[in-house]
C-alpha cells in the first residue's frame, strides 16, 4: 500500500496528479451552469449559502465500474444540516429568512426533507403509502425544495466527482464572499485505486486479489483557496480513540485554515459532539436538551460563521451549554 502523503494547501501538483488519474476535473458542464445560476440568483439577493456536502465517496477499482471501496456513511446528518440551515435551525418549515443550500450529496444518500418519508415507509409502510394516497405529505417539509433559487441538488458517486464538483462549487461560489458557509460533513474516501481496469475484474477460481492504493490528496486546505478565504470553513473529524479526537481536531483547525471543527466518536456521533474553534469549545448533546443535536450542530455552525460576518444572531437554542 502507497505510503500517505498529505497535500498542503500549496501542493497543487498532487492534486493535479489526482485528478489526471481518478477524474472529476473539470467537473461536468450542465452541473458547472446550474451553480453559476444558482450563484448569480444568490448574489443580486445578497443572500448566505450554505455549501453542505454530505454521505460517502467510492473508490472504483475498475473503469467501467462493477466494484469499488465504500464507506459506512448514510449522509444522515449532512441532510439534516441541510435542513436545519435551510430552515434557520429552529423548525422543520422552510424559513425564508435561512441559507440557500447547495447540497453537494453521495447520489444514493440521505436526502433533506424527504428523508423523513423513508423513516416513515420504514416504520409504517403501509399507512404512509396511505397518507401519500390521500393527500401531500409533510407538505412544510418539502417547501425548501420547490424553489430553484433556494436548493440546488449536486449529485456525486466516485472520489475524483466529488473533489471535482467541491472545487466547482467553491469556484462558483467565490463572489458571495462572506456569505457562504462551507459544511464539509462527507465522509472522503482516504485512498483510491490509481490504475483502473478498463473492464470488470474476473473472478479468479481459488485466487485472490492484491490492489495497489494511493493517498487521496488532502483538500481542506484549498477550499478557501478555490472560493474565498472570506468563507467560512467547517470541517468534520471522526474517530475511534478518544484520546486522539481533541488533538486532530485542533490540528485540522491551523493545517487546513479551518473556522471550526465538529469532532465526534464513532459509537456516540449521533448523540454528541464537539465543535472547536480556534478560541473556542462547545459540547453538543442531544440528550441534554429539548432538541436534536443536529438542530444544535446547525445553531452552532451558524454562530461560528456569525462572528466570522461580524453580526450577532438572535436566536439562543442551547445557549448555556459548553
Amino acid at each position: 500500500m502507497a505510503a500517505q502523503v498529505e497535500a498542503t494547501p500549496n501542493d497543487a501538483a498532487a492534486l493535479d496528479a489526482f485528478f489526471a488519474k481518478a477524474g472529476g476535473w473539470p467537473a461536468a458542464q450542465h452541473k458547472t451552469d446550474a451553480l453559476a445560476a444558482f450563484a448569480t440568483q444568490a448574489l443580486e439577493a445578497n443572500a448566505k449559502v450554505a455549501l453542505v456536502t454530505s454521505g460517502g465517496t467510492t473508490a472504483p477499482l475498475e473503469r467501467r465500474t462493477v466494484r469499488y471501496v465504500d464507506n459506512f456513511s448514510t449522509g444522515n446528518r449532512g441532510a439534516a444540516l441541510a435542513e436545519h440551515l435551510a430552515s434557520k435551525g429552529q423548525t422543520p418549515a422552510f424559513d425564508a429568512t435561512g441559507y440557500r443550500v447547495v447540497y453537494l450529496h453521495r447520489s444514493t444518500a440521505a436526502f433533506p426533507f424527504t428523508r423523513h418519508v423513508h423513516d416513515a415507509l420504514r416504520a409504517d409502510p403501509a399507512g404512509t403509502l396511505q397518507r401519500l394516497a390521500e393527500g401531500p405529505y409533510c407538505a412544510k417539509r418539502f417547501a425548501a425544495l420547490q424553489d430553484s433559487k433556494r436548493f440546488l441538488a449536486v449529485p456525486f458517486d466516485t472520489i475524483g466527482e466529488y473533489l471535482g464538483l467541491l472545487r466547482a462549487c467553491c469556484t462558483a461560489l467565490k463572489p458571495l464572499d462572506g456569505n457562504v458557509l462551507v459544511v464539509l460533513a462527507a465522509a472522503v474516501s482516504d485512498f483510491y485505486v490509481p490504475d483502473l481496469c478498463e473492464h470488470k475484474i474476473q473472478s479468479r477460481s481459488g485466487g485472490g486479489l492484491s490492489l495497489e492504493l494511493a493517498p487521496v490528496p488532502k483538500c481542506l486546505g484549498f477550499v478557501k483557496r478555490w472560493g474565498s478565504p472570506n468563507f467560512c470553513v467547517c470541517g468534520f473529524k471522526l474517530e475511534t480513540d478518544e484520546s486522539l479526537l481533541k488533538t486532530k481536531a485542533m490540528a485540522s483547525l491551523e493545517r487546513y485554515g479551518l473556522d471550526c471543527v465538529v469532532a465526534n466518536m464513532l459509537d456516540s456521533y449521533k448523540e454528541r459532539a464537539t465543535v472547536y474553534t480556534v478560541d473556542r469549545e462547545r459540547a453538543v448533546d442531544g440528550e441534554r436538551f429539548p432538541y436534536d443535536v443536529d438542530i444544535c450542530l446547525a445553531e452552532e455552525l451558524m454562530r461560528a460563521h456569525a462572528r466570522k460576518r461580524g453580526v450577532e444572531l438572535g436566536f439562543d437554542v442551547g445557549e448555556g451549554y459548553s
